[in-house]
């Protein structure tokens, strides 16, 4: 996605809460959803374009998704270790972008989950 022409703040939000739900939607290929998260974090990055005010994301699904990838039952252990440094690189990079956009009311609930 290249960004030559100014998106309006409103459609940046709402293309950028559609791209992270497909990213963290269970199920999804993993060539897609290192795609879509890196199309996310091109549209939410830039903070003079975007501001926590703007958008809200919710992180419980990103949770499960990390643990999900990170800490797997331990039959699909093979199955995940072989695909990972493949499979995770553009979803960490969107956790990194979106932490601000996670909102302030769901912190106490991240720290304790």
């Amino acid at each position: 996605m290249d960004l030559k022409h100014a998106i309006s703040r409103s459609v940046r939000a709402k293309l950028g809460k559609l791209l992270f739900e497909l990213v963290v939607m269970p199920g999804m290929d993993t060539a897609l959803v290192e795609i879509w998260a890196n199309a996310c974090v091109r549209l939410i990055k830039k903070k003079k374009k975007l501001g926590p005010e703007d958008l809200i994301l919710p992180w419980h699904p990103f949770y499960l998704m990390i643990d999900r990838t990170f800490f797997p039952k331990s039959r699909q252990r093979t199955l995940i270790s072989e695909s990972y440094p493949s499979g995770f690189g553009g979803s960490s990079d969107l956790g990194y972008g979106a932490r601000s956009y996670f909102g302030m009311p769901w912190a106490y609930f991240m720290v304790f989950e």
